[in-house]
């Protein structure tokens, strides 16, 4: 795991590795078995209609998490950044189809790690994959407050209502 030394001031950014020391990160990478993919400008990361077992990790480059129509207009729902993870919601409930596509904007490279080799404490029972669990329930938990707060302010019935809201 000597190449992913490179990345990993951009691991320390990440909210799954927060509280880790740089050998953990790396012990811990090598634990739930970290895959590095590299993808060109304008290439799917995921699509639509797809299931995965992995959160994604991106390390360089920019990426969009889009939501497409019938017509191939897209929505873009938010825009990831070296240390962004994606896709834990999908990747933590088996057999969840993806309802969201992650295109690269630019090249790129991001990680694929395994969520059941994370949610699954080691044989070593190693403190930091307990840590690791504690950061993904803590990130899961932390996005789904931000999306409370937008149902909040989008469920108000009058355009003026949704303003004040915000």
């Amino acid at each position: 795991m000597l190449f992913l030394e490179k990345y990993l001031s951009v691991l320390r950014r990440c909210a799954l590795f927060q509280g880790l020391s740089d050998s953990e990160i790396l012990s811990s990478l090598n634990c739930i078995g970290a895959e590095i993919e590299t993808r060109k400008k304008n290439e799917y990361i995921l699509r639509a209609g797809e299931k995965t077992d992995a959160v994604g990790l991106l390390l360089s480059g920019n990426a969009l998490i889009i939501q497409e129509d019938l017509w191939g207009n897209r929505n873009v729902i938010t825009k990831l950044g070296p240390g962004d993870f994606f896709a834990e919601s999908f990747a933590v409930i088996p057999d969840t189809v993806l309802s969201v596509s992650v295109v690269a904007t630019e090249p790129c490279k991001n990680m694929k790690l395994n969520i059941a080799r994370i949610m699954t404490v080691c044989s070593s029972a190693c403190s930091s994959h307990n840590r690791l669990i504690h950061n993904l329930v803590t990130a899961l938990a932390g996005k789904l407050l931000v999306f409370h707060d937008k149902i909040t302010h989008m469920s108000k019935r009058k355009t003026r209502d949704k303003l004040l809201s915000y």
